[in-house]
Formats: structure tokens, C-alpha cells, sequence
């Protein structure tokens, strides 16, 4: 072949035999072997091969002559290589430049290269027109090339697919964005779902990303993989406005939080806020607390609900403020960590209690009978359920309660079902603050009648909200 470069001046000839050379000088046999590996450890031995046939490759396109076109190839397949394994943007557009040039060679004629080759070229022209386009025009250009390479089966390597997205998502639209995503969704590559969930841009344009990050996490099960999807798509879902998804979302990694899966990575969303408006910050700081309690963690949660204790307390919800500094006296800590607080909650019970002491007393309705249903705990509260029968009895004989014991089941809602059953024939309702959170929300969503929040798990705590809710069901004059 050197021999040739000596006796023949054709310049097609002459960019033929460069090329060739250069892919012997790699140890590839032809064009056609010569594409973008999966693995980045992969790559880095590709470029290396590369390199060694530069030199040729670089002779073979000194001339502006059709075969030109194999040498342009080689090169626009190097530079994009070396970029991913070192970033420069001045190659992206010298990428896109040769790999023009080849495929308007290639697929002129692509029974003589093959459609494999022609697709893969496709694609590789299409990311490099993306990450370095100044148009709009032009990006639309490359999201179709890109989108029916891939329906003709080329592959897109993971490491890539952000580059692709970050070049679309600069001008050419959410529906360029879509079209692209799904049609690299289509190819059934679980790697590429994997590769665009840690672009915020396609998790956030993107429905199909979204939904199949979802359904992805739903197969997986209850493992960490499942709760890192549904991270992924739960902020999607919150960028994309879809509040309803994103609380469905919640609710599935607090239930995997809950068994200690992810728990870590729950809490630090909750901690940076990144919920809303999903959930309202009362309900993220007591999800927030639950998982500190899974863990022992009782002095952080401790710092997590402190603060929505004076919140309640300068609201005016004293039985909120009262029940939720039980709770913390539950912890068993010592009483100087929570002494404001309690100080404060206690001033205001007493304010309270001396206002009703000096209102003139009316005639006193006679106490009737009052239905209460109780929503909430799992088979600790069921077992408590008859010593606070037994206490109610004599306590409070008119109170009649219905328990309704959800646990942390997966499938809430047929327990939601029986709430909307129940509803009708009850007086007013408890509802456990410490439960799946977006059961407490549809409780307390769909109740039309009085309610009262049970912030304590014991017997004595869930007797005085029972009492408490049925005094608002029946109030003296």
C-alpha cells in the first residue's frame, strides 16, 4: 500500500490507501469495525488505537475528494472520543465537520457501506452537531438525524446521552428533546433510561423518562436501585408541575425509608426541602422525624419537630403544640433540650384554660352518644386498642370508637376505601400524625367532619385525642 502512495498520484486513490493505513496502524481491519465503545475503559483503548493512525488519516483528507470521506470519519470518530475522556467545546465543532463530510460520502452509497456504518455515522453527527450547534435550525437537524439513526438500529453509547441532551436542551425545544429521548427509549437499552435519569433536563421535559424511571423502580422492588429511580423521576415530576405523581412518588420512598432502604437519601430531601409544593413542610418534618426515629436518631428528630412545635404553638393549635411535645417527651431525653418549647406551650395551656374558667358558663348540653373513628398505627396500636376501650369506658362511657389500623402497608388505599365507608356514620375522626403521609392527607382531605391529630402511639395519647375529638363533636354551650 506504501508502494502505491509512490506510483499513484490520483488523489482519491491517494486518501484511500492514507485511510486504510491509518486503520492498520490502529489493528482494525475496516471502517466498519470502527465505532464508539459502551464503556468508557473501552473507549480510552480506542483512542489510543486512533492516535496511532492520526498522521493518515490527517494526509488522507488533505484533499477535498469523495474518499476523502473515510479519513473524515476516523477523525470525527477520535476528536468526539477525546472529548468525552477530556472535554474540550472547540472539538465538538471539529468533530461535526469531518463527520459531515463523511456521511454525505456515505450515505450517498449506502449499499457500498453498509447501513450499519451509515447509521453509526448518522448518530455521531448528530451528537456533535447538537453539542456545538448556533441555531435552532441546525439542532432540529440533528435531533432527526440523530432520532432515525436510531430507529435503524445504531447505538448510542451511555456516555453520550448527556451530551446529546445538553446540546438539545439549549434551543431546538421540548418536543426535539422528546422525540429523541423516546426514540432512544424505544431501543429497549436499559442503560440508556439509566443515562438519561441523571440529565435533570430530560427527567424534567420528558414524560417517557419520567414514567419509565417509575415503572422501572416498580419492577425493581424494594431495593435501593428502586428508591434511586424514584428520586430521579420525583424531581422531574416536581419541575414538571405534576404535583400528583410527585406525591404518589413521596409516599413510595417513605414507605422504602421506612424499612431502611434509602432512608439516608430521603432524609437529606427532605432536610434540603426538596418536596414542595408536593408536601407542605408540617408533613415533611414529621416524615423527616419518623425516619430519624427508625434509626434512633431521637436528638435529631428532636431538632426537626422543635421547631414545628412553636409553629403550632403561634397558631393557635395548642392540641397540636401539646401532642406533638408529647412525643418528644417520648424520647426519653433530657427536658433541657426541648425547655423552651415547653415552657412556651405551657404558658399557653394555662392562658387557655384560665379564658374558658372565665367565660359564663350556659346551661351544659347533656352529654349524647359520639361515634369517633380512629385512622392510623399498625398491629401496636390494634393490640392497644382494647386497654383504650377499657379507659374510654370509664372515662368518657358516651364515646363509641372505630379503629382503623393501616400499618405501613404498601396498598393504602383499600384502607382509604373503608375510611370513605366509615365517614357517615361517625361523629369526627382522629387521625395519627405519624403514618404514611399521604394517607394522613387523603384522611384529612376527604373528612367533612370534626378532626383532631394524634401525635402519641401509646394508649394514654390515643384515649385523650379520642376524648378531645369528640368534645369537638359535641361541645357545651
Amino acid at each position: 500500500m506504501e508502494n502505491l502512495l509512490d506510483l499513484d498520484s490520483n488523489p482519491n486513490h491517494r486518501a484511500m490507501v492514507h485511510a486504510d493505513l491509518g486503520l492498520l496502524a490502529g489493528r482494525f481491519n475496516g471502517l466498519e469495525e470502527m465505532w464508539l465503545p459502551r464503556d468508557t475503559a473501552e473507549l480510552a483503548d480506542l483512542v489510543d488505537r486512533l492516535r496511532e493512525g492520526r498522521d493518515h488519516f490527517k494526509r488522507s483528507v488533505e484533499n477535498n475528494v469523495p474518499y476523502a470521506a473515510h479519513g473524515h470519519y476516523c477523525l470525527g470518530v477520535l476528536t468526539l472520543g477525546e472529548n468525552v475522556l477530556k472535554p474540550r467545546e472547540t472539538s465538538y465543532p471539529e468533530a461535526a465537520d469531518h463527520l459531515l463530510r463523511a456521511h454525505s460520502r456515505f450515505g450517498g452509497q449506502p449499499k457500498d457501506y453498509g447501513e450499519p456504518l451509515v447509521a453509526r455515522t448518522s448518530l455521531y453527527l448528530g451528537i456533535a452537531q447538537a453539542a456545538s450547534a448556533d441555531s435552532a435550525g441546525t439542532l432540529s437537524h440533528a435531533a432527526n438525524v440523530m432520532v432515525r439513526a436510531l430507529q435503524k438500529g445504531a447505538a448510542l453509547p451511555p456516555y453520550l446521552v448527556g451530551v446529546a441532551v445538553e446540546g438539545l436542551d439549549l434551543g431546538a425545544g421540548a418536543e426535539e428533546l422528546t422525540r429523541f429521548a423516546r426514540a432512544l427509549l424505544s431501543t429497549g437499552d436499559d442503560a440508556a433510561l439509566s443515562a438519561l435519569s441523571k440529565s435533570a433536563v430530560a427527567v424534567e421535559r420528558c414524560e417517557e423518562v419520567r414514567d419509565g424511571l417509575r415503572q422501572r423502580a416498580q419492577r425493581l422492588g424494594k431495593s435501593e436501585a428502586a428508591a434511586r429511580d424514584l428520586r430521579a423521576c420525583l424531581a422531574g415530576y416536581l419541575k414538571a408541575g405534576r404535583t400528583a405523581e410527585a406525591q404518589e412518588v413521596l409516599d413510595q420512598l417513605e414507605a422504602l425509608a421506612a424499612r431502611g432502604i434509602g432512608s439516608q437519601e430521603f432524609e437529606a430531601l427532605l432536610s434540603r426541602k426538596r418536596f414542595q409544593p408536593a408536601w407542605e413542610p408540617d408533613e415533611a418534618s414529621i416524615a423527616h422525624a419518623r425516619c430519624l426515629e427508625n434509626r434512633g436518631r431521637y436528638l435529631d428528630a428532636l431538632q426537626v419537630l422543635q421547631p414545628l412545635v412553636h409553629q403550632f404553638a403561634g397558631d393557635g393549635k395548642l392540641d397540636d403544640a401539646e401532642g406533638l411535645l408529647d412525643r418528644v417527651r417520648s424520647y426519653g431525653l433530657s427536658g433541657d433540650h426541648y425547655a423552651d418549647a415547653a415552657a412556651r406551650v405551657g404558658a399557653l395551656v394555662e392562658q387557655s384554660q384560665r379564658y374558658e374558667q372565665d367565660r359564663v358558663p350556659g346551661d351544659k348540653k347533656a352529654v349524647k352518644p359520639v361515634k369517633i373513628l380512629f385512622v392510623g398505627g399498625d398491629e401496636r396500636q390494634a393490640k392497644a386498642g382494647s386497654a383504650v376501650r377499657n379507659q374510654l369506658r370509664q372515662r368518657a362511657p358516651h364515646i363509641d370508637v372505630t379503629f382503623i389500623h393501616p400499618g405501613w402497608s404498601g396498598n393504602w388505599s383499600r384502607h382509604l376505601d373503608k375510611v370513605r365507608r366509615e365517614l357517615p356514620n361517625h361523629d369526627a375522626v382522629v387521625v395519627m400524625r405519624f403514618i404514611r403521609t399521604e394517607l394522613g392527607k387523603q384522611v384529612r382531605k376527604r373528612c367533612d367532619k370534626p378532626w383532631r391529630s394524634c401525635w402519641a402511639s401509646g394508649t394514654q395519647g390515643m384515649a385523650d385525642s379520642i376524648v378531645a375529638a369528640a368534645e369537638a363533636a359535641n361541645p357545651a354551650d
